[in-house]
């Protein structure tokens, strides 16, 4: 079957679940190598939905005029250009829960992107961004595009967050005085232990990295968070966050 084929298939059954008022929709895409294009006539706007979850391969084309009154629970784990969540979050002004992780697929790439979260409402929010060893970062051309990007969170109602990402340049983040539990997965785009001048493998005699360039500098600020969260009762922090640490990020 065609992707034309398998996309308007797929529409049609959006179409008909959603002409019966549904409370709860789950839509899940999981062929390799295929993307299903969901058409913004089919999710731009539902009075009855109060939890929707998109995952796999599906192409969402964001409307200006996406509105979801009634939706409480959102989850979105697809390959989406983190410039477009805001949009996607105004749509939906009770929203309570939000689910944001990608690179889930094998053959989806994770896009390591700054975020901007901004809700009255939002009581649980989860980020999640696949961290795989092995990987040198600094050697993507994406690199500091990506690592020099703002994260913003603005969430005063904010219960629960469960935040695993990369280090980011800056963090904007207004007092969350009503966190009560949060869970941090925190990793530098390059480790510390990078920085040995007896590492061979990145430096040469000199001290210089080993492709001809200066040392990448490791950079990003989470002090913006920490103090956001001073008043949880719950602190969990994985063994990578522990390198991010003030003596490290400037």
């Amino acid at each position: 079957m065609s992707y034309k084929d398998e996309s308007a298939r797929v529409n049609r059954w959006i179409c008909t679940a959603m002409e019966k008022g549904l409370l709860e929709l789950h839509l899940y895409a999981p062929n390799l190598g295929t993307c299903v294009n969901i058409t913004r006539s089919l999710l731009i706007r539902s009075n009855t939905l109060v939890k929707l979850t998109i995952s796999g391969h599906f192409d969402i084309r964001v409307s200006n005029h996406m509105f979801f009154p009634a939706l409480r629970s959102l989850s979105l784990m697809v390959l989406l250009d983190f410039s477009r969540y805001p949009q996607i979050i105004q749509a939906c002004p009770v929203l309570e829960e939000l689910t944001i992780r990608d690179g889930d697929f094998p053959d989806m790439l994770p896009i390591c992107g700054g975020i901007v979260v901004e809700h009255a409402s939002l009581k649980r929010l989860v980020i999640v961004t696949p961290l795989p060893d092995g990987i040198d970062y600094n050697l993507l051309s994406e690199y500091f595009e990506y690592a020099r990007q703002t994260v913003r969170f603005r969430v005063p109602s904010l219960v629960c967050l469960d935040y695993s990402s990369f280090v980011f340049k800056n963090y904007e983040v207004d007092d969350l005085d009503s966190l009560v539990e949060a869970r941090l997965s925190l990793k530098l785009w390059w480790s510390v232990s990078h920085f040995d001048f007896d590492d061979d493998y990145y430096y040469d005699d000199y001290g210089s990295f080993y492709h001809g360039y200066r040392r990448p500098p490791i950079f990003g600020d989470v002090t913006c968070l920490v103090v956001a969260i001073r008043n949880i009762t719950t602190l969990h922090l994985s063994p990578d966050s522990l390198e991010v640490s003030p003596s490290v990020l400037y």
